[in-house]
């Protein structure tokens, strides 16, 4: 059975496996922050996605990034590629687990342990003969039915869900279905620097990486009507769609609009303390992704919260005990920029000891030992 984090001590860690279909990078989606967050209690190997395929794949080496003395980056090795279909995945998936195991001797590392997915493209297969081995499927993305949803719902321990949006779909697959918000790190929101003055102080941010479906339209109009404040956009760009790409050209031609490009959390975190008011911007009428296209429980909202920033979003963020306490929920344009003008004039927009609680009952150590309670009470159950 795998420890409670306080039943671990430093010569017999367990090992956890996080599968994740976004790289170990800079930008910290929630399945790095989990491995990273994991690795102070057990040593954890960080399963991130594949380089794409080529005849060269099948001589290449495992590139090991070793983060710290208990997390290990490494990337899927595809040895055949995904145009073979679930044979594929099934063969890689075996191969990885081969050469993962070969690397756990090499670290002497216990063998005992978890994989907690959030990819639900590869990795399915690895480890399902060893009946040791507890698996968690963590979903953080409306992903019904798509790839190895049902798959993994069905055969994991317990599904772990962000949105109360996803509960009737798993409940129907699972019997173990916990609903877990999205995580905060305590030590995440670092100090606050002596000197704010390089990072555009009372400027309106927007955080993360910016696709087709963000409001392109409305930051358009933000930054137009605020021209006496910097509106900074943090994150890489991923935009495909070409009418979307010149909407966000355009944006970045405003003066008054400053985009740094993907920062690491030491780099990112100073310029939400040196803001004013926080954006969650989505594009919402339906003409990009269409009006059944349904968004994700956005992470960024705990990041800002944390440096104590009030929060405009045009979606639910589904974090009801703070709405109007610090999140600010306006769905058409007007609200919204109305609300953010309403925020930058505003000393105490947000409830500060509500918001502390909640993060507080939130953060990622919490999470995780009651993750690992839940998972150790199924284990010693008689019908497991």
């Amino acid at each position: 059975m795998i420890q409670s984090p306080a039943e671990v001590n430093s010569f017999s860690k367990p090992l956890v496996v996080v599968t994740s279909d976004e790289p170990w990078s800079d930008v910290w989606h929630t399945q790095i922050h989990f491995a990273f967050q994991l690795s102070k209690i057990y040593n954890v190997i960080f399963l991130g996605p594949p380089s794409k395929w080529g005849f060269g794949t099948v001589f290449k080496s495992l590139a090991i990034n070793k983060v710290s003395d208990s997390l290990i980056a490494i990337a899927y090795l595809n040895i055949l590629p995904a145009r073979l279909g679930r044979f594929a995945v099934w063969f890689n998936d075996l191969f990885n687990e081969y050469v993962i195991s070969r690397m756990c001797k090499r670290f002497s590392w216990y063998d005992h342990f978890i994989v907690w997915h959030f990819d639900r493209y590869r990795s399915v297969h690895i480890w399902r003969s060893n009946q040791e081995v507890s698996h968690i499927y963590h979903v953080i993305d409306p992903v019904a039915n798509l790839n190895y949803d049902r798959y993994l719902a069905r055969f994991s321990d317990m599904v772990i869900v962000v949105s109360p949006r996803y509960l009737t779909h798993y409940q129907k697959l699972n019997k173990e279905v916990m609903l877990q918000g999205q995580g905060f790190d305590p030590t995440f929101s670092g100090v606050i620097p002596k000197d704010l003055s390089e990072y555009q102080p009372d400027s309106i941010l927007l955080l993360g990486t910016l696709l087709d479906d963000v409001g392109f339209e409305l930051l358009i109009e933000i930054a137009e009507k605020f021209k006496e404040r910097k509106l900074v956009i943090i994150g890489p760009n991923r935009v495909a769609d070409p009418n979307r790409l010149n909407l966000l050209n355009h944006l970045l031609t405003l003066k008054n609009v400053i985009w740094t490009g993907p920062l690491p959390p030491e780099k990112h975190l100073p310029y939400i303390w040196a803001s004013s008011v926080c954006l969650v911007a989505y594009e919402i009428t339906g003409k990009v992704q269409g009006k059944n296209h349904i968004l994700s429980t956005p992470l960024k909202v705990l990041t800002y919260l944390a440096c104590k920033k009030p929060v405009v979003s045009n979606i639910n963020c589904e974090i009801p005990s703070l709405k109007d306490h610090g999140i600010f929920e306006e769905f058409d344009e007007k609200s919204f920029i109305d609300r953010v003008g309403w925020c930058l004039n505003q000393k105490n927009a947000i409830d500060i000891d509500l918001v502390d609680g909640f993060l507080n009952d939130n953060n990622y150590p919490k999470i995780i030992s009651r993750v690992i309670d839940r998972l150790s009470a199924i284990e010693s159950s008689p019908q497991k």
